[in-house]
């Protein structure tokens, strides 16, 4: 669909401020950060972001919406493939380091909220963005634990594999954040695969040992 060059300018301002939000969030988490800070880091007037955004929470609230919607597309067309269990997860696995690694701020953001135990704002909004991460995460492990099951690896303990994978994944990504490795995606999931479903045929790669 063709838009006007005033929507082009619209979106594109919009998304400007987005980013700079997100870097600053990241750096400075929803507390320390402020609207003000927000406006010169993207290089608009205060009138021209509270245009888009009536609020810090407002912004805030919107990069998790977006992000966390980009990143469960990006794997529902995992589950669209109708691969074999194992295949299934470790594309589920290559596409959540992927993006993650391409949005290095988000992680920071995702993982403060995920495990942050007390609300910075008790405005609806802020509860309503770590409530979207929450429900992400259940979504998330169930379909890991449907893949799981159907791998007859028994179902009693598909859901602790489901949390443990999904804990590995967070837990590599923080070190390669550490250790800014040049390791892949595709060499990494290969990795944690190894180490949760073959752990006798594990071959370290990109450990940094």
């Amino acid at each position: 669909m063709n838009i006007g060059r005033k929507e082009r300018e619209r979106r594109m301002r919009r998304e400007m401020i987005l980013q700079a939000a997100e870097s600053i969030f990241a750096r400075k988490g929803y507390s320390g950060a402020t609207m003000e800070e927000v406006a010169r880091s993207s290089e608009f007037g205060m009138s021209t972001l509270y245009k888009f955004f009536r609020s810090k929470v407002e912004l805030y609230s919107a990069i998790i919406d977006e992000k966390l919607s980009r990143l469960q597309e990006s794997l529902a067309e995992v589950k669209e493939m109708n691969l074999d269990w194992r295949s299934a997860i470790e594309h589920f696995v290559q596409e959540y380091l992927r993006f993650f690694q391409e949005n290095t701020n988000f992680f920071k953001i995702y993982m403060t909220e995920k495990f942050g135990s007390n609300y910075e704002s008790k405005e609806e909004l802020y509860a309503r963005a770590k409530a979207q991460i929450t429900s992400y995460v259940e979504r998330a492990e169930s379909e890991l634990r449907d893949w799981i099951e159907e791998g007859h690896l028994g179902s009693s303990g598909a859901r602790a594999r489901a949390l443990a994978l999904l804990s590995t994944i967070e837990t590599y990504l923080s070190r390669w954040l550490e250790e800014d490795s040049d390791t892949s995606p595709d060499e990494q999931a290969s990795f944690i695969m190894s180490i949760l479903f073959a752990p006798a045929n594990a071959a370290p790669v990109g450990t940094g040992e």
